[in-house]
C-alpha cells in the first residue's frame, strides 16, 4: 500500500505597500485658519452662557441693601397707566394701586385710541382719565408723553408707570418712590408673570423665562454693583425731572 503525500510549498508574501500623502504646506495654512475661526466662534457664542451664569451665581448671595430711609417721608407719586382697549383687565390693576395711594397723590390713566369702555371704567374706580385719538401717533411712547404733560401741571415727586394689565404687591409703589427719590435715577420694579391655575407644560416655560430675565438676572447684576435695565413693562418709578 502506497501512501501519497501532498505538501504545498509555504512562500512568504511581502506585505502591501502604503503610499501616503504628505500635506503641503498650503493645507497646514488652510487648516490652522479655519480652526482659529472656530475657535473664535465657539468663543463669541459661550460668552452669553457665561455671563448668564454669572448673573444667576451672583443672584444666589444675600441682596444688597440699599441706603434708603424707611422713616423719611415719603415722596408724591404720580402713577401712570397707559392703557389701549384694557376694559377687561384694568380694574383690578386700579385696585391694587388705589390701596397704596396716599395724600397727593395722583392715578392718571391714559386712554389710548381706545374703541371700548376703558374711560369709564378707569373713571369709576376713582382715577384721572385723559382720552388721546391720535392714529398717527399710536402706541405707549406717546401715551405716556402725553401723560406727563398732563401731570405736569401738578407735579408729583416721582412718577410710577404702571402696564394696565398688572397688579401690584402690597408695599410697591412706597419702596419704588424711596429708592428712586433716595438713588435720584430710575428704579425698576420686579416683574413677574405666574402661570395660570392649570397651566400647560407652555406656561410654565414662559412663567420660568420672564422670572429669570426679570428677577434673577437683576438680581445678580445688582449683587455684583452693576444696574439693570429698565423692562418697559411692569413696573418703573422715575424721577420726574429725568422723564420730562
Amino acid at each position: 500500500m502506497s501512501t501519497c503525500i501532498a505538501s504545498r510549498n509555504s512562500k512568504r508574501q511581502a506585505a502591501p505597500r502604503r503610499i501616503e500623502k504628505q500635506p503641503t504646506a498650503g493645507s497646514d495654512v488652510v487648516t490652522l485658519a479655519v480652526t482659529i475661526v472656530l475657535t473664535i466662534v465657539a468663543a463669541l457664542l459661550s460668552i452669553p452662557a457665561a455671563v448668564l451664569f454669572i448673573q444667576c451665581a451672583f443672584a444666589l448671595l444675600p441682596a444688597r441693601r440699599g441706603n434708603v430711609d424707611p422713616s423719611a417721608e415719603r415722596p408724591t407719586i404720580g402713577i401712570l397707566v397707559p392703557a389701549h382697549n384694557e376694559s377687561a383687565v384694568l380694574a383690578a390693576t386700579l385696585r391694587s394701586v388705589s390701596t397704596q395711594l396716599r395724600e397727593k397723590d395722583r392715578l392718571l390713566v391714559i386712554a389710548d385710541n381706545c374703541t371700548d369702555d376703558t374711560a369709564d371704567i378707569a373713571r369709576a374706580q376713582g382715577a384721572e382719565v385723559f382720552e388721546r385719538q391720535n392714529l398717527e401717533q399710536r402706541g405707549k411712547g406717546f401715551a405716556l408723553a402725553a401723560g406727563l404733560n398732563v401731570l405736569a401741571g401738578a407735579p408729583t415727586d416721582v412718577v410710577a408707570i404702571i402696564d394696565a394689565d398688572c397688579t401690584l404687591s402690597a408695599g410697591c409703589l412706597d419702596a419704588l418712590a424711596r429708592t428712586a427719590a433716595t438713588g435720584q435715577r430710575p428704579v425698576q420694579g420686579v416683574y413677574l408673570m405666574p402661570p395660570p391655575a392649570d397651566p400647560r407644560p407652555a406656561d410654565v416655560v414662559s412663567s420660568l423665562a420672564v422670572l429669570v430675565k426679570n428677577k434673577v438676572r437683576p438680581l445678580g447684576m445688582a449683587n455684583l454693583g452693576q444696574p439693570c435695565l429698565l423692562t418697559g413693562s411692569g413696573v418703573a418709578a422715575i424721577e420726574m425731572p429725568l422723564l420730562a
